[in-house]
């Protein structure tokens, strides 16, 4: 019968498909000697969970080595019993998630009537394992201030960890941002995050379990156990409460966080205005854990349990931001205001544009910067209607002049968990859980108008089924499946941009027939220098399945302890992701305004308004896009053996394989190799001849090669990028200099996500972009201005027909048909000491290695030796290489619809290119990498005496080459890394004050007075990060006020909001700045940092004990308590009227929040 059930339950593992397994649950292992330190074999060893009493049992070998595996965190004793010996008993052991547990016995001559109980505190060092991280257990993820109770946050604690992004201290459980941290020198995308073993999502999660039902969290920054892959950042390890035998439960209720319970914020107090208005916020949250007990049917205690947890949360968040909107002279054609602050602002006549000498076009100033009123295009005019009017002053130039304080975001969503352990017999084991949220949030209609504003659905749902078999007391095997599975849609809010049509606004009637009605929202419209309109999106439905199965097998031989097994998953999504530019797309970039040359510099604000008022559209375009459906899988095998060599040396070794599939689409709707560089378009023959009766001295014959390949097209493979060769070997030593000190080291290689969970597929062919200028000869004529943009109808996509037609003139992304596998080398060497009064601390160095990360390379950039080399604008090289030259493309018809097809000239550095015939060739040539060193400091002291604390510090250096400074660059740049943030310190702890009845101070008082001054508790979160590296793209320094670019840097207290850098260092004229001149200097600067994070969070508990098992505790939470503001968002673009401002504060304000909390 026993058999049976097995035999079922496997078969049934084996049918479900599920998410990668990566185990989370602790072992337990050790070596039983008799009195003479000799091995004692055959002594049966049983560890029983404290609060369930299910007991886990297995032998000692031949060396008198066991092994107990697959143990979920909780506390145990262990007992040791054998023939001829007293019985062994030690407790309590804690054995936490993840976590390698060394006991060891010495039994003692004896009847095994006889019990020798061993008593005292849980062992503290990591013996067994040489992996480096940091575990938070369920009392801290509760009690701490955390913010909006989202349990992620928690990762930002651990060492060598660091968090990058924006809207760092203000995310919910329903924001996918929480999970994002940099893990020594590593994108946080790489991240991997598990609940109960199965994958929650990748740098991004789209669950969070509630607060209360996490038993506890593991982040593992250096993990050298194969047995857990598909990453190359941190394994972030979340293990679910389960049952107990004895029936418990949580409810709470949580508020506050609005009205006057929230201070002022920065840019609010530092400009004079009142404090934003605030919406409501209600979180409540129930759990309910215990047996399986059905009154005369069913008792479940030490065998059957469940858990069961629900998070319901109300949220009306307010928009605090400034844009920039058109002034009130502005819509009338007015922009003298602008005139008044220099010459740079003049606006010149798209009209009075002739041919000039050199090829050049020429055009005359816009007498006072007014728009005559016989200029001013209706429909131009007309769209102003969607931009709200200013209402604060803003700066001297306009921008700035909207401030946002009234739209709201609402959010209703909850979410559950649930989970059943049953324990069939001592070599049978299952658990499953299961999870769901949903969440419907109203996104901000930041113009306050009706036109912009969306609307999010998502539901994430997944759960997963683990069973555990104990074949023989050396040999169990673990199998698991799951499945997970996120729903997205977003959409259009806003009522005017829902009900938009074209016919409506002045627009032909013809332009309404281009869009599928299942889409027709208003389309995009986007001046230069001012807010566009809609700000949001137009359609998105994403559907992403993860699937797979796994069996591990653990085998314990003499001395050693051994795991293998194989992993397997699958990803399917399924998008439609049309977006605004399916309705049309307007952009005015003011290049028609300018003078009084075609190629002088851009004034800072104005031209591109002043350009959609004339109604001459730079680019007018509007999309075909295709939905997409795809696969892909991996597979894994691995060997991994932990070899405790003597009592003070253990060493880990293994070895992993990972092989990711190739990627399909269900159609081969996609390129396949991706790029065929000497395959010859059908236009080549006439280019050329077009090309010989105008040609430029740079080159003698035009090569017009290169073409796109199609999926399952002329041989071309149906799937994409199979990596083949991810070989992962890993080494750790685990060396006990006495019991008190523990040296590790490790070293092992991590190979980061391919197939899907590398990169989308790239569908051009099957997506088509119909695009016009209002002027096809740079701006002598207007042909397609914003009344007429589309007279020829729109260019409906060819999918892979045309084959290396495709997508001639226009600009492509290339898929590197064969990626080098992403990875990244880590080697620690830490120290571990234990302390009095359960202090554990760690000091160590972490080094790590990045090879072959992304680069983005434009394969048609201008070469090198074009660019000037001088330190100043060259004018004469920027007119040579933008001079107006013959366009041997012109008139052809597969470039019809493209600039490049229907333009007479194109300038020269068009034909300078390598592909003439595309105007952009990019694909990512994997030629970056980074490196990392870092020193990492935690020390924490268990729960003792009222009193836990952990701090974590670290001091590192990031530098990484991963980005060009010039096109024509062989190779990238080396500099400090955009993740680079030199000190990071992290710091929570919880004080139990010893003030009441049973504490050190009035600890007999009476139970009245009791409950005034007893059972308070004091707990905070403090954290310090330094700021992110800031730089400039190819900048012209004032070296008549500074002396080095190390002068850019400002002393602290001269920094402030206005003012975050030496703005005079540089040339802020906009006719004088860098264009066509070779670069040099980095982008990144280590010397100049953004604003440092330092934030701390306080809150105080109070508890009354209403019955035995029964108490209430009330707590009061204050976020940012010190209401420091973290600034970000830095201006560094010299022309701006910003420039070296913050534009953004990243932190909330100060907020108290107050819950209530019930617990039986």
């Amino acid at each position: 019968m026993r058999l049976g059930i097995w035999q079922t339950s496997i078969c049934l593992l084996f049918l479900v498909e599920g998410l990668i397994a990566q185990e989370y649950r602790g072992s337990l292992s050790g070596r039983v000697l008799d009195p003479s330190g000799a091995a004692v074999p055959g002594a049966h060893v049983t560890a029983t969970n404290v609060e369930t009493t299910v007991r886990l049992t297995t032998d000692t070998n031949v060396e008198g080595n066991y092994t107990i595996p697959y143990v979920q965190p909780g506390t145990y004793s262990l007992r040791v019993e054998r023939t001829g010996f007293k019985v062994f008993e030690r407790s309590p052991i804690e054995v936490r998630i993840n976590q390698i547990v060394r006991v060891d016995a010495q039994l003692e001559l004896g009847s095994s009537t006889e019990t020798v109980t061993v008593t005292g505190e849980p062992p503290l060092l990591d013996v067994g394992s040489a992996s480096m991280g940091q575990t938070i257990d369920s009392r801290r993820l509760v009690e701490l201030p955390i913010q909006q109770g989202v349990a992620w946050h928690m990762i930002g604690l651990s060492p060598g960890v660091v968090k990058t992004g924006t809207n760092m201290l203000d995310e919910n459980p329903y924001d996918g941002t929480p999970t994002y941290y940099s893990v020594q020198g590593a994108s946080g995308s790489v991240n991997l995050i598990t609940i109960d073993g199965a994958v929650a999502g990748r740098g991004y999660t789209n669950f969070t379990p509630p607060q209360d039902a996490i038993g506890e969290m593991r982040v593992l920054t250096s993990n050298y156990d194969a047995s857990q892959g598909f990453t190359q950042g941190a394994n972030v390890s979340v293990s679910l409460k389960s049952g107990t035998n004895i029936l418990h439960g949580t409810a709470s209720w949580n508020g506050g966080g609005n009205g006057s319970l929230i201070a002022n914020q920065y840019f609010n107090v530092v400009n004079g205005r009142p404090k934003s208005p605030s919406g409501p916020y209600f979180r409540r949250n129930a759990t309910i854990g215990g047996p399986v007990y059905i009154p005369g049917a069913y008792d479940g205690r030490s065998r059957t349990f469940f858990f069961f947890s629900y998070e319901g949360i109300h949220r009306t968040q307010v928009l605090t931001q400034s844009f920039t909107v058109p002034t009130i002279p502005q819509r009338s054609g007015d922009f003298s205001g602008l005139l008044a602050l220099g010459s740079q602002y003049q606006i010149y006549d798209p009209f009075s544009r002739v041919p000039a000498s050199g090829g050049r076009v020429s055009s005359s100033p816009l007498p006072g910067n007014l728009i005559p009123k016989s200029r001013q295009d209706p429909i131009g005019m007309g769209l102003l209607q969607y931009w709200p009017l200013p209402n604060q002053t803003g700066n001297a130039d306009g921008t700035n002049n909207w401030y946002c304080n009234q739209s709201g975001q609402s959010n209703q969503y909850w979410g559950m968990t649930t989970r059943l352990d049953h324990n069939f017999n001592d070599r049978l084991r299952m658990f499953g859980n299961f999870h769901r949220a949903d969440r419907d949030n109203q996104d901000y209609d930041i113009l306050q108008n009706g036109v912009s504003g969306d609307s999010w659905k998502m539901h994430p749902r997944g759960g997963v089924m683990d069973a555990v078999y104990v074949l023989s007391s050396s040999f169990i095997v673990d199998a698991r499946v799951g499945v997970d599975r996120y729903d997205r849609l977003i959409e259009t809010l806003g009522p005017k941009a829902r009900n938009w049509r074209y016919a409506n606004n002045g627009f032909p009637a013809y332009m309404d027939a281009l869009v599928d009605p299942a889409i027709e929202r208003m389309p995009s419209i986007s001046p230069s220098g001012i807010v566009g309109i809609p700000p949001g999106a137009n359609l998105s439905i994403t559907i992403t399945n993860y699937y797979s199965s796994s069996v591990h097998f653990t085998k314990t031989l003499a001395s050693h302890n051994m795991k293998f097994g194989w992993e397997m998953l699958v990803r399917q999504d399924a998008s439609y992701s049309p977006g605004i530019g399916a309705t049309g797309s307007f952009s005015f970039n003011g290049s028609y305004l300018r003078g009084p040359l075609d190629n002088s510099p851009a004034a800072p604000i104005g031209q591109g308004l002043a350009q959609m008022e004339y109604g001459l559209p730079s680019s007018s375009s509007i999309n075909r896009v295709p939905s997409a459906a795809t696969q892909s899988y991996a597979n894994a095998f691995y060997f991994q053996e932990d070899w405790r060599m003597t009592p003070k040396l253990t060493i880990n070794l293994g070895l992993r394989y990972e092989r990711w599939g190739p990627v399909s689409e269900r159609f081969d709707r996609t390129q396949a190799a991706g790029w065929d560089p000497d395959a010859q378009p059908s236009i080549a023959a006439a280019a050329q001849a077009a090309y010989l009766l105008n040609p430029i001295p740079e080159v003698s014959q035009l090569r017009v090669r290169g073409g796109l390949l199609f999926a399952g097209v002329n041989g071309q493979p149906h799937a994409l990028w199979p990596s083949n060769n991810d070989f992962m070997p890993r080494i750790g030593i685990s060396y006990s200099l006495n019991n008190k000190t523990v040296i590790h080291t490790g070293y092992g290689i991590f190979f980061g996500p391919g197939g899907r969970d590398y990169q989308n597929i790239r569908q051009t062919g099957f997506s088509r972009t119909t695009t016009t200028s209002a002027s096809m000869d740079n701006g002598l004529t207007y042909p397609y201005p914003l009344s007429n943009p589309w007279p020829d109808g729109v260019l409906e996509p060819t999918g892979a027909s045309l084959g290396v037609d495709t997508a001639l003139g226009t600009s492509i992304t290339l898929i590197n048909p064969n990626p080098k596998g992403m990875y990244i080398q880590r080697w620690t060497l830490n120290v571990q000491r234990e302390l009095p009064g359960r202090f554990v601390l760690n000091v160590g160095y972490a080094g790590t290695r990045q090879t072959h990360l992304s680069t983005s390379k434009n394969l048609n950039a201008l070469p090198n030796s074009y660019l000037s080399t001088y330190p100043f604008r060259d004018q004469a090289t920027i007119n040579y290489l933008t001079t107006n030259v013959s366009n041997p493309f012109y008139g052809l018809a597969p470039l019809a619809g493209t600039s490049l097809g229907t333009n007479k000239t194109v300038a020269r550095t068009q034909l300078l290119s390598a592909y003439p015939h595309f105007t952009g060739v990019t694909i990512d040539t994997q030629q970056g990498y980074a490196w990392y060193h870092g020193l990492l400091v935690t020390a924490e002291k268990r729960m003792s005496k009222g009193f836990t604390m952990q701090l974590s510090y670290t001091y590192s250096k990031a530098m990484e080459a991963s980005g060009f400074l010039n096109g024509g660059d062989p190779v990238p740049t080396e500099m400090i890394a955009s993740v680079d943030r030199p000190h990071y310190l992290g710091l929570s702890a919880i004080y139990e004050l010893p003030v009441g009845r049973g504490r050190a101070l009035f600890g007999h008082i009476p139970r009245l007075a009791d409950t005034l001054v007893g059972g308070w508790q004091l707990q905070g979160v403090y954290r310090f990060q330094s700021g992110e590296p800031l730089g400039f793209s190819n900048p012209l320094m004032d070296w008549t006020k500074c002396s080095s670019f190390r002068d850019v840097a400002l002393p602290s207290g001269q920094r402030n909001y206005r003012k975050w850098f030496n703005t005079s260092c540089f040339v802020t004229a906009s006719n004088l700045q860098l264009s066509y001149n070779l670069q040099t200097v980095p982008t990144l600067w280590s010397w100049l940092r953004g604003d440092a994070l330092n934030v701390m969070d306080l809150a105080g508990i109070k508890r009354f004990k209403l019955k035995e098992r029964v108490s209430l505790e009330f707590k009061l939470e204050v976020q940012n308590a010190m209401n420091r503001e973290w600034l970000g968002s830095f201006a560094n673009n010299p022309t701006s009227g910003t420039f070296g401002q913050a534009g953004a504060e990243r932190s909330a304000p100060r907020r108290v929040y107050w819950s209530g909390r019930l617990t039986f």
